[in-house]
């Protein structure tokens, strides 16, 4: 699509409801203060769990909004402030986990097929065993060891998804005028 219209939104994980948009007009503003905009008094203070994209996530957002008593779970991006332990990650197996925690967040990478990067205020560096369908088994499961804050953000985003699919039935669109 040539034309469109940007939004940002904060959705309800359950229930897929939108709860603040914000509707990109021209102007510019810091990642930091995007992400902020979107949270209402009401989200502060109460310990909610916020799941971010990579596009937004960084150590210093998930710090400040700490502070705010917010915590956040997301995957990250390379050019987001990544600790050093975690920036290149060497030759990693698939099931390697490496992590650097703070005190107050965790990041770290995990190598399945390739490498995957999150931050977390709410989890540790713990691992879970999960089954998954194999690629080409048929309906082969195999056992694969995941990162618990990985689990809980595939799980979680999975209803901004859903809001994305709900929207995109409803496109709204600019068209010039000639």
């Amino acid at each position: 699509m040539k034309y469109g219209i940007k939004s940002y939104m904060l959705a309800d994980a359950k229930t897929k409801y939108c709860w603040n948009m914000d509707i990109y007009h021209g102007v510019s503003k810091p990642l930091k203060e995007t992400v902020t905009g979107l949270l209402t008094p009401a989200c502060m203070g109460l310990w909610h769990s916020l799941y971010i994209d990579n596009f937004y996530n960084s150590v210093s957002l998930s710090e400040y909004l700490l502070d705010c008593k917010v915590d956040t779970v997301g995957t990250l991006r390379s050019n987001r402030g990544e600790p050093r332990d975690i920036r290149d990650p060497g030759r990693m197996s698939a099931g390697d986990v490496i992590d650097r925690d703070d005190g107050k967040v965790l990041a770290l990478a995990w190598k399945d097929k390739r490498v995957v990067k999150a931050l977390s205020t709410k989890h540790d560096a713990s691992v879970t065993t999960i089954r998954r369908l194999k690629k080409h088994g048929g309906r082969a499961y195999e056992e694969i060891s995941k990162p618990v804050c990985i689990v809980d953000y595939n799980k979680h985003m999975s209803g901004v998804d859903s809001l994305d699919q709900m929207i995109s039935y409803y496109p709204f669109t600019r068209k010039t005028l000639k």
